[in-house]
């Protein structure tokens, strides 16, 4: 992935970031009454899967194969900024987000590509008005590149890994 996609990939990644601005509030009380369909629905422990053809261009053509949008919600660490492996154990620190990942699999006629994102979005709109995470990564059989936003102290932090020596 050269430049050019790495700063395509984030600009998407940020379109999905809530639009609002980046204000900090006191914390209020959080939003926890969900609706009954709400709740029945998004807290079930599945996921909604959605699934496209997809057209993406790459070197200069297009190429067909299959994107997946796959959205769940899970408990998210605010301070570690990764999934809470036991939530009880960290309730002070848990934020229910509604995770999105978006899955693009095709071939460039030689070798297949295998790209991701994933958004973290807060439940509770109140106390976190914006995503606190975007990442994106691809693999293909030259190598792979993984970045990441961080939103911390009302500021988002970026974070890239890539086999490219002027990206490494």
């Amino acid at each position: 992935m050269n430049n050019k996609s790495i700063i395509a990939a984030l600009v998407i990644s940020l379109g999905l970031l809530s639009c609002q601005g980046m204000t900090q509030n006191k914390k209020v009380k959080p939003a926890t009454d969900y609706s009954s369909e709400f709740s029945n629905y998004w807290f079930q422990g599945k996921a909604e899967l959605s699934s496209y053809e997809l057209s993406q261009a790459r070197y200069g053509e297009m190429r067909n194969g299959e994107a997946v949008l796959i959205f769940v919600t899970e408990d998210f660490s605010s301070s570690k900024q990764v999934k809470l492996d036991d939530p009880s154990k960290n309730s002070d620190d848990a934020v229910k987000v509604l995770k999105m990942n978006a899955t693009r699999k095709f071939n460039t006629g030689i070798y297949p590509y295998s790209m991701m994102e994933s958004v973290f979005t807060p439940l509770d709109q109140n106390n976190y008005p914006n995503s606190l995470k975007a990442t994106t990564s691809s693999q293909e059989w030259c190598g792979h590149t993984f970045s990441q936003l961080n939103l911390k102290r009302n500021k988002y932090h970026f974070s890239g890994k890539s086999y490219f020596e002027s990206e490494g």
